[in-house]
């Protein structure tokens, strides 16, 4: 009786666009934020160094 429920709950949750439009916003705005946190959005430096060191 459980499995029946829980196979029905599942299966009308994955057929909801809603479900994927929160769980990319929810990823996007996590994936943001770990970005963020390892300063891939810092400013340039300065000084900026040539990669090839020409």
């Amino acid at each position: 009786m459980l499995k029946a429920i829980y196979t029905y709950e599942l299966t009308r949750l994955l057929r909801r666009p809603a479900t994927y439009l929160y769980f990319g916003v929810f990823f996007a705005m996590a994936l943001l934020s770990m970005l963020g946190t390892g300063g891939c959005f810092d400013a340039a430096p300065k000084n900026r160094q040539r990669i090839c060191g020409c």
